[in-house]
């Protein structure tokens, strides 16, 4: 894959992975911060969070273009999610039951995806592949530790959630800054193999 593919897919992905790395790192602060009362906040900013894209992808459906029919699911995904944002408001209490499993499912998900790019970063020959690998194996195992819940109280939980949630997010703002100096690097080689050799007259 030439330096331009990766860039394009690099270019689709750092916004996602910016966004999430915010999310997890606001999420781990209030945690640490407001342990106590950290849950029943966050089930109520997601509540709010599903009903704001619900809202969205219900406009992006009415502002799309009406010759293609058939062809988006924008209203049905924006109707389930204000539905689900709604619940959420409505019952935070629901969420709040399994809110500390969706952190240590969020941990684990997030170092499955950390593993993809560490794999990627060995196929194109990147030194710091295990950096990213390590991380990986840390992200997973917090993830379990969390799932397990080892620790006496749910304000203890909250607080080790929290600082994972921080430290995870920062691990990925660092692969991401790592794989765009990998993508640049291998630019600088693509372009530096493409430049002929000077000639010189005796």
């Amino acid at each position: 894959m030439s330096y331009q593919e990766l860039e394009k897919v690099f270019k689709k992905i750092a916004r996602d992975l910016i966004l999430i790395s915010a999310v997890m790192i606001v999420t781990g602060l209030i945690c640490v911060i407001f342990p106590e009362h950290s849950s029943m906040a966050i089930c109520y900013v997601i509540g709010a969070a599903l009903c704001v894209w619900g809202v969205l992808r219900t406009v992006v459906y009415f502002a799309a273009d009406r010759g293609a029919p058939f062809t988006s699911f924008s209203f049905v995904q924006g109707v389930a999610l204000l539905i689900a944002g709604v619940v959420v408001l409505l019952r935070p209490e629901f969420l709040r039951s399994f809110l500390i499993y969706l952190f240590g499912i969020m941990l684990i998900a997030d170092g499955v995806l950390k593993l993809q790019y560490s794999m990627d970063l060995l196929r194109l020959r990147a030194h710091g592949w295990w950096i990213v690998f390590i991380l990986t194996i840390v992200s997973v195992t917090a993830g379990i530790i969390a799932l397990l819940n080892p620790f006496a109280t749910v304000n203890v939980l909250m607080v080790y959630s929290g600082i994972c949630l921080i430290v995870d997010g920062l691990f990925d703002v660092y692969a991401l800054f790592y794989i765009h100096r990998v993508i640049r690097k291998l630019k600088q080689r693509e372009e530096a193999a493409q430049i002929p050799p000077a000639h010189f007259e005796n």
